[in-house]
């Protein structure tokens, strides 16, 4: 009994202690959790890092800490720990970040390989499509291509130190050192304390070295117990714009009471003292505003947030101030610069350019350094600048003077502190390329055009580059932004398409379409099909000659549908032709048909025609497709163009030597049935004496006529009845037949 309860007690003590170690996990975990959702980075780590059992979720949000401090190399472990104990709870930016800390560690290779993995499940993003689409993407960029040469600056303290912007003659910048203030205030995010404005000189003795440094103040305490900086002036070195943290009071903050950054400026009063500062109109308890850019003239402002309607976490905007000093209400900056990533630190030069930061596009690991044409807003492809100022660390806060040939930059590499300065000298001038872009359509339906060549030649006519266009039909390239380039578009059945692009314009992508013609497809189409049964015959040979030049075009044999297609040059296009379209087969009878013809539209020509046999009782005028025999009236002499229909029958006898035929006369009901029968005879007498004269022996044909013996229909008029026919209906009656009526011998030898 005692063994018993000794049991039973060891199991309640080991159930309750299981339960209070699962209850301080879900502790631990939950308070973790407000501290990472609050951007208290540092204790979250702390937090985290006690949990024992760490699920995915914890191990994910310990590496997004880690990645979120600059601690890469922590962060790594603890997303390669994620993704070998929980394969299974893996989302698509878990492949994302683990690319991003890989890439911060130099591990570009296994950095890819996860940043298509996530472009399989989220997607094509601009980071993606820029990196995996070249597989030099990485060695190309990290190349130092002699532009920069880059040094730290000895004034750096084991904190953080960014921002440098240029104020007149001297350097203003942001620094969370300690200042000589009574009081200092800690920053939980990084466990840094907060950014304080300072303000220094450069020394032309020391270029690693910055000398009188000093807090900037203004009116109203401008370092105060939250975050100040980074800052931007105009060129007159009369307003400055800055960033800092809210002060209102809790009861005024958001719903998570969080002090969003805010923009704030003051103006020199007659003293050249900062004045009174005050908050500019976008700041909002609900989301940041920050990272101020401002252009020399004072007119234009781009700062950084990540208010409702961006691209990403945060985005770049812009705001233009009118005549009146009041700012116009934001502007997202763009797809061209803002991404799903981080776009921060703008910087806008006089000379028309914008540089910025950003983690979004294509880069070497975490924050890059990018520059792009600038514009009323207006924002052309973004440039990585490259080594030596990206590496694998965060890089930021780039700006440049005003004579282009010397700068500063912040970066997080290893370092004196958290975020260190360095300046640099531009060794080569920034070459930023335009871009030409399009879509290929249809001149005529607009529709876009897929498989559409597109060539880029320069000036001296070479090829720059060439793309082929997909179903969307555009295409893009980039150019350099001097020079007149030229576009040429070639696609089957479409003309060539040529159009000349001028690159010194304003804008920095120059839209230019490709509106291409399309060959008009001209076809002469000849089906031939049995007169009797009606079906097609195969192997007729079509010979088809121009009969002005007499030049023959093609010969070429029926299909098994019994037709040939001659395609004619889209040149012939509202020309006439005069073409004969000689038929022959072995057994049946040869014919030719004359075909004259304006071409007006695209499409075929389609002539349709039959070929017959010889036999007893055909009229061989159908098998020729002869035309009307006629007479001048109450005459029966042969009119010539009458002879030339009588020659085609000429020539078929002389081709069947062994057939005999009768050639009738008749004539429609229209006049006495003796005078029509006399008339009748003596034209069909007339023709046969006609076809006797021209060599046929007069033993195989003779004339006879019908008078109006054989209508074909019921158009007779004779005596009292009266004929309602049509002048056409009584023509089908006034016909010439050519019958045969004896074979002598088989007639299967015509070639």
């Amino acid at each position: 009994m005692k063994t018993k309860w000794i049991y039973i007690t060891t199991f309640i003590f080991t159930l309750l202690l299981c339960l209070s170690m699962a209850y301080s996990q879900t502790a631990r975990s939950k308070n973790a959790d407000r501290m990472y959702d609050e951007y208290l980075y540092n204790e979250a780590i702390i937090k985290y890092e006690r949990i024992g059992k760490k699920d995915a979720h914890v191990l994910r949000r310990l590496g997004e800490s880690y990645r979120l401090t600059g601690e890469a190399e922590k962060s790594e472990k603890q997303y390669a720990r994620l993704f070998n104990e929980y394969p299974g709870a893996l989302v698509a930016e878990d492949h994302l970040h683990y690319s991003d800390v890989l890439k911060m560690n130099g591990k570009y290779d296994m950095a890819t390989d996860h940043l298509r993995k996530y472009e399989e499940l989220h997607g094509s993003t601009m980071r993606t499509s820029g990196q995996l689409k070249d597989p030099n993407y990485y060695n190309d960029l990290k190349s130092d291509k002699g532009q920069f040469s880059i040094r730290s600056l000895k004034n750096n303290s084991d904190e953080s130190e960014f921002g440098a912007v240029y104020y007149q003659d001297q350097v203003v910048f942001a620094s969370s050192k300690h200042s000589p203030t009574p009081v200092y205030y800690e920053y939980d995010w990084n466990d840094r304390r907060f950014y304080d404005l300072y303000i220094a000189k450069e020394n032309p003795k020391n270029n690693r070295k910055l000398k009188a440094i000093k807090c900037l103040h203004a009116k109203g305490g401008l370092n105060g117990r939250f975050h100040e900086g980074p800052a931007t002036f105009t060129a007159d070195g009369n307003t400055m714009i800055f960033t800092r943290n809210s002060y209102a009071k809790k009861k005024d903050l958001n719903a998570a009471k969080v002090r969003q950054l805010e923009l704030w400026y003051c103006v020199k009063d007659e003293k050249g003292k900062w004045g009174k500062m005050q908050p500019l109109p976008f700041n909002n308890k609900e989301y940041s505003v920050g990272h101020p850019a401002i252009s020399p003239d004072g007119m234009l402002l781009y700062f950084v947030s990540d208010m409702p309607g961006g691209m990403g976490e945060t985005d770049i905007w812009y705001s233009m101030k009118d005549a009146n000093g009041n700012w116009s209400s934001p502007l997202n900056a763009g797809s061209n610069i803002n991404t799903e990533g981080k776009e921060m630190f703008p910087f806008y030069h006089e000379d028309g350019m914008l540089f910025f930061a950003s983690n979004g596009l294509p880069g070497v690991g975490g924050l890059d350094v990018f520059v792009a044409r600038a514009k009323n807003g207006k924002i052309g492809k973004p440039k990585n600048v490259g080594y030596p100022v990206n590496g694998s660390a965060d890089d930021f806060s780039f700006v440049l003077n005003s004579e282009k040939k010397k700068g500063y930059f912040a970066s997080n590499r290893d370092g004196q502190g958290s975020d260190d300065l360095y300046a640099y000298d531009l060794l080569k001038p920034f070459v930023l390329t335009k871009q030409i872009e399009g879509y290929a359509k249809d001149s005529k339906t607009n529709k876009l055009l897929d498989k559409v060549l597109v060539k880029l030649s320069d000036e001296k006519g070479e090829q720059v580059q060439e793309i082929i266009t997909d179903s969307t039909g555009f295409y893009s390239f980039e150019i350099e932004p001097t020079g007149t380039y030229t576009l040429i578009g070639t696609k089957e059945k479409y003309s060539q398409t040529t159009k000349i692009i001028p690159a010194d314009v304003d804008e920095d992508v120059i839209h230019a379409d490709l509106l291409m013609d399309k060959i008009p497809s001209i076809n002469l189409v000849a089906s031939v099909t049995d007169i009797k049964t009606k079906l097609p015959i195969d192997a007729v040979l079509v010979t088809i000659k121009d009969n002005e030049t007499g030049n023959v075009i093609s010969s070429q044999v029926t299909n098994d549908a019994g037709s040939i297609r001659e395609p004619l040059s889209p040149m012939m296009m509202n020309k006439k032709i005069n073409y004969s379209l000689t038929f022959e087969k072995a057994g049946y009878v040869a014919k030719t048909i004359n075909l004259v013809h304006t071409i007006d539209k695209e499409g075929d020509i389609a002539i349709a025609t039959s070929l017959g046999k010889i036999e007893l009782g055909m009229d061989i005028g159908k098998l020729i497709d002869l035309n009307p025999i006629y007479f001048d009236y109450n005459k029966s002499n042969i009119r010539p163009d009458a002879a030339l229909e009588l020659d085609r029958i000429v020539a078929v006898m002389k081709a069947y030597p062994d057939i005999e035929i009768e050639l009738g006369s008749h004539s429609d009901c229209r006049g006495g049935a003796k005078y029509n029968m006399t008339l009748s005879d003596k034209r069909a007498k007339s023709s046969a004496n006609y076809i006797i004269s021209k060599g046929i022996p007069k033993e195989r044909i003779y004339g006879k006529g019908y008078g109006e013996s054989k209508l074909v229909n019921d158009c007779e008029c004779e005596g009292k009845l009266k004929s309602n026919c049509t002048e056409e209906e009584h023509a089908l009656n006034r016909r010439t037949e050519f019958i045969v009526v004896k074979i002598n011998a088989p007639v299967n030898t015509q070639k």
